[in-house]
């Protein structure tokens, strides 16, 4: 199983710059690191195996999804609003607060 560091690491970001998420494979990357299959994932957040692995290459993914996989996998989503010099977390209609 792959760390975090490493796959910062790989894509080149410290992790606060969210570049990761938008490359088509994002999900697969977070389900490799945690030695997730797809078929148990996609149950996990409520899909079938078909939808996730298309999912898994599509380079336009909604939050919705990407929350909903990672939570599935045991994680958490915070949500985070920058400007400059200051962060805010931000209520989202989607429970996520930062």
């Amino acid at each position: 199983m792959r760390t975090w560091q490493e796959i910062r690491a790989e894509r080149g970001t410290d992790g606060t710059d969210p570049e990761w998420l938008r490359s088509a494979n994002a999900i697969a990357q977070l389900r490799d690191a945690r030695g997730v299959s797809v078929a148990e994932l996609a149950q996990r957040a409520g899909l079938t195996a078909d939808e996730l692995a298309a999912l898994e290459v599509r380079p336009d993914v909604g939050l919705d999804v990407v929350v909903r996989c990672i939570e599935a996998l045991g994680g958490t989503v915070s949500l985070r609003a920058l400007f400059g010099d200051e962060t805010l977390g931000v209520d989202h209609p989607l429970g996520l607060d930062g």
